[in-house]
C-alpha cells in the first residue's frame, strides 16, 4: 500500500516475513509436514537513497537497490524454496501449501520515535492462504 511505502521511505525499518507450509490432505483431518519462514528486512537510507534489502533465505545476504519498484518485486519473490525432500511425499497423497505473510515495523531511527512511537509495535499477519490440492503423480506425470 502507499502508506507502507510512505513509512519504509521515511527511513522506517520494516520486516517481511513469509510463513509456507506444506500439507497433507487427509479424510477426517490435514496434517502439516513441514515449515518454513524466510524473512526480508526493508530499510531505506534517506542520505544515499538506497533501498536495502536483508535476508535470511537460503543464505543471508544483503541488497542494495535504488528503484522503489525494484525493490518490491524482491520483496515478493521467492523462488526455488526447498520445504520438504520429495522422498517424503507419496505419490498417491493429496498435498496442499499454505502460506501466510506478516509485516512487522521493527526498529525506528531516534528522531522518527516521537512521529511513530505507535507504529512501533505494529505487526499486521494475513491468515493462511491455501493453495489448490495436487498429487506427487499428477506433477511427476506432467513433466514426462
Amino acid at each position: 500500500s502507499k502508506e507502507l511505502i510512505d513509512t519504509i521511505n521515511a527511513g522506517v525499518q520494516t520486516t517481511f516475513s513469509y510463513t509456507i507450509k506444506i500439507c497433507r490432505s487427509g479424510f477426517l483431518y490435514n496434517n502439516e509436514l513441514e515449515k518454513v519462514a524466510i524473512h526480508k528486512r526493508i530499510s531505506y537510507d534517506i542520505w544515499s537513497e538506497t533501498y536495502i534489502i536483508e535476508s535470511d533465505f537460503q543464505k543471508k545476504s544483503v541488497m542494495y537497490l535504488k528503484n522503489i519498484d525494484d525493490t518490491l518485486n524482491n520483496l515478493k519473490s521467492i523462488t526455488k524454496i526447498k520445504i520438504v525432500d520429495i522422498s517424503r511425499l507419496s505419490k498417491d497423497n493429496k498435498y496442499y501449501f499454505k502460506t501466510r505473510l506478516t509485516i512487522k515495523i521493527t526498529q525506528l531511527n531516534s528522531y522518527m520515535h516521537f512521529i511513530y512511537n505507535i507504529l512501533s509495535i505494529f505487526r499486521y499477519k494475513t491468515s493462511y492462504i491455501s493453495g489448490s490440492s495436487f498429487k506427487l503423480s499428477e506433477i511427476i506425470n506432467q513433466k514426462e
